[in-house]
């Protein structure tokens, strides 16, 4: 079994990962148009070229959370979906806390940051909404008749691609900038959670297997085209259960880090795991059951801290870079 590792020995030891990766051109795909939701704003969003923006959403009586799931950050702020009072919060990283967000018609799951947009997966409508951050306004929606489940979702701004985790369908749907779906990745048995590496051109999606004796979770790792690449099994050295405390069994959110590092969240085990992408190794883990109750999302600030959500103390804890949590 691994040694425990604290978040400042792990981020200490490795150099910050430059973000640089070339664009992919949509036009030498087979593309299929899903079409949008006619009950939703049409409005092209995505001929909008901005710099990225700190969200401004509208003022918002929050109090503590009801069950946040998913996140993503933005400049000056953390964006949270919260699935019981239908709602996308702007969590202040400083501060820690809430006063700005807006409601979703339906229930929000994925969310993700592009430039100015907050793109948000409502499981209810089955689509990808997309919500001007300046202002919290619906402007646009895509995959209606492509996504049934969207639970997770991740952004390359330099390929313009958004990748969408689909727990109905059971694969990765990659879509263009505009809203085209351009391809499907198949080979899961049940995707919850998805990350991009934009220097390998990676995706990255924690599975939860079939959930039997022989058929453990597991993070799988593909290229942009959606050939396999790798994976990184949860079962340890316990074999398929998937049972003991050096594997995993429900993976959550993750996340590729500085330093090639990949942060992953267990609902169970209620800690963050972290391997390293060169060899797959697991090097660390962050947290335990007084710190996380059912994390189920990862991300790491701009500044290094680490922001984790825990689903069932209502909560998003942070790891500030530097300290032991």
């Amino acid at each position: 079994m691994q040694g425990r590792h604290t978040f400042a020995s792990i981020l200490s030891a490795v150099a910050t990962a430059l973000v640089v990766a070339s664009c992919v051109d949509d036009s030498a795909l087979t593309v299929k148009t899903p079409g949008g939701d006619p009950d939703l704003p049409d409005t092209a969003w995505y001929g909008v070229d901005s710099t990225a923006l700190v969200p401004d959403l509208p003022a918002m009586s929050v109090g503590t959370p009801q069950s946040p799931l998913r996140m993503t950050t933005a400049p000056g702020a953390i964006l949270v979906t919260d699935s019981r009072m239908y709602a996308v919060l702007q969590l202040d990283p400083e501060t820690m806390r809430y006063s700005r967000g807006f409601r979703v018609r339906g229930k929000p799951l994925a969310i993700g940051y592009y430039d100015r947009w907050i793109l948000v997966g409502n499981a209810s409508r089955q689509t990808i909404e997309v919500y001007d951050g300046q202002g919290g306004s619906l402007r646009s929606n895509f995959g209606l008749g492509a996504v049934k489940h969207p639970s997770d979702l991740a952004v390359d701004p330099s390929a313009q691609l958004i990748f969408v985790v689909d727990g109905g369908d059971k694969n990765v749907k990659v879509f263009a900038r505009s809203g085209i779906l351009v391809r499907s990745i198949e080979g899961l048995d049940n995707p919850i959670g998805v990350a991009v590496d934009p220097v390998r051109q990676e995706i990255l999606v924690s599975d939860y297997g079939t959930m039997g004796p022989d058929n453990h979770a597991s993070v799988k790792i593909f290229g942009y085209d959606g050939a396999f690449r790798a994976e990184i099994s949860g079962a340890g050295s316990c074999g398929g259960s998937g049972g003991c405390t050096d594997g995993f069994s429900r993976p959550q959110g993750l996340l590729v880090g500085p330093g090639d590092l990949i942060y992953l969240a267990d609902a169970i085990l209620a800690k963050v795991l972290v391997y390293n992408r060169t060899d797959l190794a697991k090097v660390g883990e962050i947290g335990d059951e007084s710190f996380l109750r059912l994390p189920t999302d990862v991300a790491i600030g701009r500044g290094g801290d680490l922001f984790i959500v825990s689903n069932r103390t209502q909560q998003v804890r942070v790891v500030r870079k530097g300290a032991t949590p």
